[in-house]
């Protein structure tokens, strides 16, 4: 819903000068009173206005991942993400390089997380 905050502008500017010319105590202190709500629902509203971006955001992102284990892919991107960074925090970070380790153990360590997505545990 689109609010028209140049018509409430224009409202309590109007208000402003009333109270200014007739100074009366009840009626400022009910414009006070309305100027701070509208000041409440002005933060609400760009509050929610970011929060339903970041969801849109997070809803577009979500249909062009995939899961191959043991990592996350982005459509487009053939290096693979941190599982784990992905489904606890909701971020993308690019694991670093193939390793192998004891025992042929072949994998990739997440910068952030340190988790390791493991590729091949033996031969």
């Amino acid at each position: 819903m689109a609010i028209a905050w140049g018509a409430v502008l224009s409202g309590m500017e109007i208000m402003r000068k009333i109270a200014e010319k007739y100074q009366d105590p009840k009626f400022n202190e009910a414009y006070l009173s309305l100027q701070s709500k509208i000041m409440e629902i002005q933060e609400d509203h760009i509050r929610l206005t970011n929060e339903n971006e970041g969801l849109k955001k997070t809803q577009d992102l979500s249909s062009k991942v995939s899961f191959k284990r043991p990592y996350i892919y982005l459509e487009g991107d053939s290096e693979p993400y941190c599982q784990k960074c992905y489904e606890n925090e909701g971020k993308l970070v690019h694991v670093g390089q193939k390793d192998e380790w004891d025992m042929g153990q072949v994998g990739r360590i997440c910068p952030v997380c340190e988790h390791i997505g493991h590729e091949k545990w033996r031969d």
